[in-house]
């Protein structure tokens, strides 16, 4: 039987105490697992209590029994591993901050949206500075707020060219990437800093 325990809130170590927490009733008693509390003073307990989404008591099996009513689930697991619920919220710094203060195109995947985030971007940089990556199209596969799967085919996979960017870009160099990096687009300042041209061919 798969065992589903509610989402725990984090807070071991402020519910530590093996007391009775004002003897409530336990929807579900784990006992005889390896808890992993959080609380560097005392980080593992033997046993934990639950009513509802809230911990009543952690510690030893008998302080998780303590809270046992007639309808409680008691569940031994011996050999399993219980921790708080984890979430991943983190952030690739460098990335992060060239998409704030440089051209964002994550959610791009039209002409009317491109020229108009990249004139924005444009007019926050000094003259000169580059307009760089924004890696565009990257809700193309993936809906905004997607927990991830299989990606979406597009209806029409959104093909930028050099026109929609050229006079938005108010003569900052740009060499922009899709999020893949699976293609690149560059504007004529970008390509006569290069000192190339749509004429190069197998590079």
């Amino acid at each position: 039987m798969r065992l589903r325990v509610p989402r725990l809130v984090l807070g071991f170590a402020l519910l530590w105490a093996p007391s009775s927490a004002g003897g409530q009733v336990a929807d579900l008693v784990l006992t005889g697992t390896r808890i992993w509390t959080g609380d560097s003073a005392r980080p593992w307990a033997q046993a934990l209590a639950l009513r509802g989404d809230r911990i009543v008591a952690v510690g030893t099996d008998a302080d998780a029994l303590r809270h046992r009513g007639p309808a409680t689930v008691v569940e031994r697991l011996p050999g399993r591993l219980v921790a708080p619920g984890f979430i991943d919220n983190h952030t690739h710094f460098a990335q992060a901050g060239a998409l704030l203060l440089g051209v964002n195109l994550l959610d791009v995947s039209d002409s009317a949206a491109l020229s108009r985030r990249v004139g924005e971007a444009a007019a926050r940089l000094p003259p000169g500075a580059w307009l760089l990556g924004g890696d565009w199209g990257a809700y193309e596969a993936w809906g905004r707020g997607s927990a991830g799967g299989a990606p979406r085919a597009p209806a029409a996979p959104f093909r930028p060219s050099a026109a929609m960017i050229e006079a938005a870009s108010g003569g900052h160099p740009a060499l922009l990437s899709k999020w893949d990096r699976s293609a690149y687009l560059a504007n004529a300042a970008a390509l006569a800093a290069a000192g190339a041209d749509c004429a190069w061919d197998g590079v």
